[in-house]
């Protein structure tokens, strides 16, 4: 992509998201706008929180105290409190501006078609089920027919799924989803997690089948119309604050150095901290637009989540261990899984290659999945974002047989090693900017010699 293309690429993202942002903000039909502080490390919250009640702003601020960020809702109601708040905190900040709107995941079929809704779905159905061969050959290959089964199904791991929640209602999923620990921060409706968009519910399939044992933590973050920055840090922070072992994130934006994204680099930067010290290992996607991540950060931009030093983020490769045409890449990959493809390289369409995972059981049908005969509450689809989970999956798994074995917590660099002698090499030999360290091999991980 050239310079040119990247700028014009990155303006509308930016004006998209600042849009969508603008909107939510303005929704209550009072003008608001958002105000987010990085206090310094030395700053007691407590004096902080005295401050704000001294100023009458309880309702108004939201305090993420573990890495010290505020985030405040200023109105005509409340500006005269809020300025004079600003004022008196002004030497403890570090870095300041505002959140701004997050969030890419999957690829859309258009042309939706309704179906009769009326229509059973089959309870005893899996995505693992030679019903959806070719579709599901990505599972059986990384799990050698499903035989890593003997060795790990991630029991007494717990995973959270950053994303716009979960079917709860899918017969597939209903017994790992743990809703005591669920959040939602899209809405006022803190324990519901109905999965709008589809996008969750078809992560937890992929991890659901491949660690049948472990339980999966929903945090709703975002819905069909997008989510905000501050929503993921807040449930990265929570996540790790529930005792998940993992943190699958799906998604991601680009960031600039400019000082309104300051702010949300370095939030990112603390939350990922914040879980990396606690022993939580953290799986992000790549990102889908087909470019090399190195070339916006010659200009100044930064992929979040996934490309962070202390996350492992996944790129895709296709059923033919090639990149997945939408697929980013650079030296930020760690690994690769296989995450469907609708076309090749050649942009030729190839739809035999999309994979196959849950979807919402009240969710209405694409076209190719009516045309491939899908059953209700099952989809066919590509991604970075369904590639990540695979690699979640991995992870909790080889912490369940490790911590089993050797009766101690496992870290996050011996999780890495073992998934790294696991892997597939695909690519150049070694590590490499499209593969990383290489396609991930959950058999060879948990069944070595």
């Amino acid at each position: 992509m050239s310079f040119k293309n990247l700028k014009l690429f990155i303006l509308f993202f930016t004006f998209t998201l600042f849009f969508t942002f603008s909107s939510m903000a303005s929704a209550e039909g009072i003008s608001s706008k958002y105000y987010t502080y990085l206090l310094k490390d030395n700053i007691k919250i407590n004096k902080i929180q005295s401050l704000i009640k001294k100023n009458g702003l309880e309702s108004d601020v939201t305090i993420i105290d573990e890495i010290n960020l505020l985030n405040v809702k200023s109105s005509s109601k409340n500006i005269n409190q809020v300025a004079n708040f600003k004022n008196e905190i002004k030497n403890d900040i570090e870095v300041q501006g505002s959140m701004s709107q997050v969030v890419y995941m999957r690829k859309k079929f258009s042309n939706k078609l309704d179906y009769n809704l009326d229509k059973k779905i089959n309870h005893n159905l899996k995505i693992s089920s030679n019903y959806f061969k070719p579709y599901n050959n990505y599972l059986s290959e990384t799990t050698n027919n499903y035989e890593s089964y003997k060795y790990s199904k991630g029991k007494g791991v717990n995973i959270a799924l950053i994303d716009t929640g979960v079917d709860i209602e899918h017969p597939n999923l209903r017994k790992n989803i743990d809703l005591h620990r669920a959040k939602n921060y899209v809405t006022t409706e803190p324990k519901n997690v109905t999965d709008n968009s589809g996008h969750g519910t078809g992560v937890a399939g992929i991890i659901q089948t491949l660690a049948p044992d472990a339980k999966i933590i929903p945090y709703k973050v975002a819905d069909e119309s997008g989510g905000e920055s501050l929503w993921i840090i807040e449930a990265i922070i929570d996540a790790v604050n529930d005792k998940n072992n993992v943190i699958n994130l799906s998604l991601g934006t680009y960031l600039s150095q400019n000082e309104n994204d300051k702010i949300l680099l370095e939030s990112y930067e603390r939350a990922i901290n914040y879980a990396v010290e606690r022993n939580v290992i953290i799986v992000a996607s790549s990102g889908n637009d087909g470019l090399n991540l190195e070339d916006y950060e010659k200009y100044g931009y930064t992929h979040v989540p996934g490309g962070n030093k202390n996350v492992i983020t996944v790129s895709s490769n296709t059923n033919n261990n090639e990149l997945a045409p939408y697929s980013n890449y650079g030296h930020e990959v760690d690994y690769s899984a296989t995450g469907g493809s609708s076309y090749n390289l050649d942009y030729i369409d190839t739809p035999e290659d999309l994979i196959v995972t849950t979807s919402p059981i009240h969710k209405e049908q694409s076209l190719i999945e009516q045309s491939k005969k899908m059953p209700i509450g099952y989809t066919l689809t590509e991604g970075t974002s369904f590639a990540a989970p695979q690699v979640s999956a991995a992870v909790a798994l080889i912490i369940s047989q490790q911590e089993k074995e050797k009766k101690y917590r496992i870290t996050s660099k011996e999780v890495n090693s073992i998934l790294e002698e696991g892997s597939i090499d695909i690519g150049d030999k070694g590590k490499d900017i499209f593969f990383g360290n290489g396609k991930v091999n959950i058999y060879k991980s948990v069944h070595r010699n």
